[in-house]
């Protein structure tokens, strides 16, 4: 009896430390993937492009001295926001020129809207997602394009370097969260502005790139504002946007309706997708759509439809059906 439960004792141990042994592995792979990430966004500064690092001087030099030096320069904020539009779309042009042979449809809206869940629907493959949490997950933005076959994420340093995580780590496209980017110790978002996943998409969707957004109320929720700017750039670069709503949380608050009357959506449309529509009665759901409707209408923004959304079922809908738009 004693051995056994020695034995027993030392069948404890044993796995304690395997246990150990497992989370510290856990934990070096992790590691070496962040070291691995950053030395590889990192390393090419010798290819940097020229004409992208031209721009970022006479934006952030040259116009803040042309700036501080004529006192009469109209909208200077304005004209400063709009140069930053513009350089954010260079970016992305010059190193992935691929995003702009689709339509581009920007995803936006608060934190927790679905707007993860939303782009996953169109997404073929059930084993490829982009997280989907309760807390913020999309911390950096990401394009989502259609690929035949496989799966590959790939991250661009603000140098015009693009690295294949999927390469570095298989199952990555599933790991990238807000946590997970915290845990660099440091804004990653200022060397990886932003990532592409290609993934087979249903075939009536091809044609389009989707962007999926830092909700935009970052410091209401306790985040750094850098993600409201960061969804207010890469929202201004698009085709058309694709505004979620929760409607477990009412209709359209006054905050979204001040940040949507911030974008540029001047030839761009404008479409509002309620999500979770499964959880109100349809006499809920009614007033909610009019009282959206109303708001907009007053707020002076255009839009070409509502409709409600839930886990890839369609319902009702005021003015243009969403798969027409």
């Amino acid at each position: 009896q004693q051995l056994t439960e020695q034995n027993a004792t030392l069948e404890s141990s044993t796995k304690n430390l395997q246990t150990q042994n497992d989370d510290l592995s856990e934990k070096n792979a992790d590691l070496s993937f962040k070291n691995r990430l950053i030395a590889e966004l990192l390393s090419d500064d010798s290819g940097k492009n020229e004409c992208l690092a031209r721009s970022h001087t006479l934006l952030y030099k040259d116009f803040y001295d042309f700036a501080n030096k004529e006192d009469s320069l109209p909208n200077e904020a304005e004209a400063f926001y709009i140069l930053q539009g513009i350089e954010k779309e260079l970016e992305v042009f010059t190193t992935y020129r691929e995003l702009y042979k689709k339509a581009i449809v920007g995803v936006g809206g608060a934190y927790s809207a679905g707007k993860s869940a939303f782009i996953n629907s169109f997404i073929k493959s059930d084993s490829v997602n982009l997280p989907i949490d309760i807390t913020p997950t999309t911390a950096i933005p990401t394009y989502v394009i259609s690929q035949k076959q496989s799966t590959e994420l790939n991250a661009f340093s603000s140098n015009g370097v693009m690295v294949n995580l999927s390469k570095l780590d298989s199952e990555i496209h599933s790991k990238i969260s807000h946590n997970f980017i915290k845990g660099f110790g440091f804004r990653l978002k200022k060397i990886m502005p932003f990532m592409v996943l290609k993934t087979p998409l249903d075939k009536k969707y091809e044609h389009l790139c989707f962007i999926d957004t830092p909700g935009f109320d970052a410091a209401k929720d306790g985040f750094s504002d850098d993600d409201r700017q960061s969804a207010k750039e890469f929202l201004n670069n698009i085709n058309a946007l694709l505004w979620l709503i929760d409607i477990t949380k009412g209709a359209i608050s006054p905050e979204q309706i001040g940040f949507l009357s911030e974008l540029d959506l001047r030839d761009k449309k404008l479409y509002v997708v309620l999500t979770q529509a499964d959880k109100k009665p349809e006499h809920e759901r009614d007033e909610i759509i009019a009282e959206i409707r109303d708001k907009l209408i007053e707020a002076g923004i255009d839009f070409e439809g509502i409709s409600m959304y839930s886990t890839k079922k369609w319902a009702k809908i005021d003015k243009t059906p969403l798969y027409n738009f």
